[in-house]
């Protein structure tokens, strides 16, 4: 499981994006880099992909996300706004 940083407004979690995949998909954790892996299925063009990554989290988490680092980049820092033991717990859930 990676590292998450409690802030005041909620919870910072380092992603690691693929896009223009086949659909959403968290795939695991990259422990070297502390990073959640994700795919998206909208390319990385016109923010599209942020867009599908807020979103989808959104749904996950059940709780508002924001990029709030490397808007450009494949390597993004998202502020979920929620408690550290509500990711936790869903995370173990989804990838094992």
């Amino acid at each position: 499981m990676i590292t998450l940083k409690e802030t005041p407004d909620g919870v910072k979690l380092k992603v690691r994006v693929s896009c223009g995949k086949k659909s959403f998909e968290i795939r695991g954790f990259d422990l070297w880099s502390n990073s959640l892996l994700l795919s998206t299925k909208e390319p990385a063009t016109q923010g599209k992909a942020n867009k599908e990554i807020k979103t989808e989290l959104k749904k996950v988490f059940g709780k508002e996300v924001e990029i709030t680092a490397g808007k450009k980049s494949h390597n993004k820092t998202l502020l979920v706004k929620a408690k550290p033991e509500t990711i936790k717990r869903v995370l173990s859930q989804l990838v094992d």
